[in-house]
């Protein structure tokens, strides 16, 4: 199965919409790599990057791209091996995963 990670936005001042209103979005998906597992995304404390786990390279690594622009914004290899990275996280400064 393909897994992908997407990005959700919307306008804040279409929350205030009364219930029965529907909310207008906006769906982007992320990862070009739609052969791979690319799951567990984090976002870094200033909302820039996005840390996640990916399967691309043949093992479950993790990888860092821009948040807004996805891979087309660059992405890179944080680990790279024969074992299985999950479920990373950011230190609340931003300095550690």
């Amino acid at each position: 199965a393909t897994v992908h990670i997407i990005s959700i936005s919307f306008k804040p001042e279409d929350l205030a919409l009364e219930e029965s209103e529907e909310v207008k979005s906006e769906v982007r998906i992320l990862t070009k790599d739609g052969t791979k597992n690319n799951a567990f995304p984090s976002s870094s404390p200033d909302g820039k990057q996005l840390v996640f786990r990916s399967g691309r390279s043949g093992h479950k690594n993790l990888y860092i791209m821009d948040a807004e622009k996805g891979e087309e914004g660059g992405i890179h290899a944080l680990t790279e091996g024969p074992w299985i990275d999950t479920m990373p996280s950011w230190s609340p400064d931003g300095e550690w995963i």
